[in-house]
């Protein structure tokens, strides 16, 4: 299967309805899509890296940001990740993709190689390459945010084309794969050896970007999951020098404790 060819693909929209316009908010000066693709630049398995967000006016600056910027990029239906990854994947002329969301800037490309190296390794018994190589099924033993899903062009042609039986989510894609894993073929999962599932490294709120920011503040460019986890201590100083920076970040919401961020 060496000659197989897998793709980077940051999915992302504009709309978002606790932190609107996310994939363009900067990072240590950086809109956050533009830090998550020299994230996947470190890589050694990837044949490319492209952006796909959708036909929506409001994502116009996406693709300007990406033209600007020389990054490969396809727009396709708002509601149809599935037909927006497929248009990715023939852009590239690849056979397997791995899925990133744009509210993963702390995405390591070290323990994406992993994964796409587990996909080109094939499963035992089976001829074909695995349809799905994730680090969140059947258990997220990672953090939040170091979300990554390896899917191959079948499996992705396959939920394309689905239109009979029990309904299929077109949007959230991969669920599909969660909820028939009879119908797909050498699935397969990397779970990490302590479950860190439950700590929270995504984008979603302020008070994340904020713990993102901050991150790459204090560490050197290309930094791996692992020394960010080593930043519990840093983190806890910093708030207690800084808790009403992050607090007035937060607005109306309450921030999430240092606990969830690095554990107990």
């Amino acid at each position: 299967m060496s000659d197989e060819s897998v793709i980077g693909v940051i999915q992302c929209r504009m709309s978002s309805t606790r932190l609107p316009g996310k994939v363009l908010r900067l990072i240590e000066g950086v809109p956050t899509i533009g830090r998550m693709v020299q994230r996947l630049s470190y890589s050694r398995t990837l044949g490319g890296i492209i952006v796909a967000c959708s036909e929506n006016p409001a994502d116009d600056r996406i693709a300007a940001y990406c033209s600007q910027n020389r990054i490969a990029y396809v727009r396709g239906p708002e509601k149809e990740l599935d037909q927006r990854l497929l248009l990715a994947l023939d852009q590239m002329s690849a056979d397997a993709l791995v899925r990133v969301t744009a509210d993963c800037p702390l995405v390591d490309p070290a323990l994406l190689d992993t994964l796409v190296g587990m996909w080109l390794a094939g499963t035992p018994g089976i001829p074909s390459p695995p349809d799905y190589v994730s680090n969140v099924y059947p258990n997220r033993t990672y953090p939040d945010g170091l979300d990554l899903e390896v899917i191959s062009r079948t499996a992705l042609e396959f939920i394309t084309e689905k239109i009979h039986g029990e309904p299929w989510d077109h949007e959230a894609l991969t669920t599909n794969v969660w909820k028939h894993p009879h119908l797909f073929q050498g699935i397969k999962s990397l779970d990490h050896t302590e479950n860190l599932g439950e700590l929270r490294w995504t984008v979603d709120r302020p008070d994340d970007l904020y713990f993102v920011r901050w991150v790459y503040d204090q560490l050197p460019e290309g930094f791996g999951w692992q020394a960010v986890l080593g930043l519990r201590n840093a983190w806890q100083e910093h708030l207690e020098k800084h808790w009403a920076d992050y607090d007035g970040a937060c607005a109306a919401l309450d921030p999430y404790p240092v606990s969830l961020r690095f554990g107990k």
